[in-house]
C-alpha cells in the first residue's frame, strides 16, 4: 500500500504545481483536465505490477477489469485522437459519430467494474447502489444528462467509505474519483 499511496500523492502534487504555475504564469486557475486519462493510464500499470507481487494472480481479473475502462477513458478523450492521427482522420472522426461509441464502451467497462464489486459485496444496500450507478452511467451517455457521468466513480467510492471497506486499487479508484469531480469542476464552473 505504500507504493500505491505514494504514486498517487505524486501525482497529486504534481497536479497541484501544474496548477499553480498556470496560475501565476496566467493569472487564472486551470485544470488540466484532457491530461487526466493519461496519468490515469500511467497508473494502472504500475498499480497492477504491484498488486501482483502483492497478491499473485487473484487480483487479474479486477486489474483487466480497472485496465479496460481506464483504455475507454483514453479512447474517448479527444486529445489522445488529435495526438495519434493526421489532421484529415482527426476531422472524419469528429464528423463521426466515435464519441457514442466510445463512451458506451466506457460505460460498459465500468458497469462491468460495479457488477463485480456487487457479487464480491455482502450488504443488502448494494443493489440500490448498483441500479442507481447502472442507470447513471446510461444517463451519462446522452447529451443532455452527460455531466452525470461524472458522478458515478465518487458516489461508488464515497459509498465505499461509508460501509467502511477497502477495495482492491483503493488509491488508484480515489484518484479517478478526485479527476471525474475536478473534471466535472473544470466544465461546469469555469
Amino acid at each position: 500500500m505504500e507504493k500505491e499511496r505514494r504514486a498517487v500523492t505524486l501525482v497529486f502534487f504534481t497536479l497541484a504545481m501544474y496548477v499553480f504555475g498556470i496560475f501565476v504564469d496566467r493569472g487564472a486557475f486551470l485544470i488540466p483536465f484532457p491530461l487526466f486519462d493519461f496519468v490515469l493510464i500511467g497508473l494502472v500499470f504500475p498499480f497492477g505490477v504491484w498488486a501482483f507481487q502483492r497478491d499473485g494472480w487473484k487480483v487479474s481479473f479486477r486489474w483487466f477489469l480497472l485496465l479496460m475502462y481506464t483504455v475507454s477513458r483514453l479512447l474517448n478523450n479527444q486529445v489522445f485522437w488529435e495526438f495519434a492521427l493526421d489532421e484529415v482522420a482527426f476531422n472524419n472522426l469528429l464528423q463521426s459519430d466515435w464519441n457514442l461509441k466510445f463512451k458506451i464502451g466506457q460505460a460498459a467497462a465500468l458497469n462491468l467494474v460495479f457488477v463485480h464489486w456487487s457479487f464480491q459485496h455482502k450488504e443488502k444496500s448494494k443493489y440500490i447502489l448498483l441500479i442507481t450507478l447502472l442507470i447513471l452511467s446510461f444517463l451519462g451517455l446522452t447529451f443532455t444528462f452527460y455531466f452525470l457521468a461524472f458522478w458515478i466513480v465518487p458516489i461508488f467510492m464515497a459509498y465505499n467509505f461509508w460501509i467502511k471497506q477497502r477495495l482492491p486499487f483503493f488509491y488508484l479508484w480515489v484518484t479517478i474519483a478526485v479527476f471525474d469531480l475536478l473534471t466535472w469542476l473544470a466544465m461546469t464552473l469555469f
